[in-house]
């Protein structure tokens, strides 16, 4: 298996709010043998975290991959504490 990845990925920080703000995509293209057919993944990615206090942290991203035949998913949540 061969695969190239392209990616961008952009990022700002609201010192304000004490909050950072990340966007990104992913261009996968997955190249197999003569045998099976290659295909080209897509992946848009989104972050969010915010500090509270100096230590409380919450996060949460999501990542979408899509495909020709298939789309998945998934939302992440974090919360940190630090002492």
């Amino acid at each position: 298996m061969d695969c190239d990845v392209y990616s961008i990925y952009l990022s700002k920080s609201f010192l304000r709010f004490n909050s950072n703000l990340s966007i990104g995509f992913r261009k996968t293209r997955y190249e197999f043998p003569v045998t099976v057919n290659s295909f080209d993944e897509n992946n848009v990615l989104f972050d969010h975290s915010l500090t509270i206090f100096r230590t409380i942290s919450i996060s949460t991203s999501y990542e979408g991959a899509f495909e020709h035949k298939r789309t998945t998913s998934r939302i992440l949540v974090s919360l940190s504490l630090m002492f």
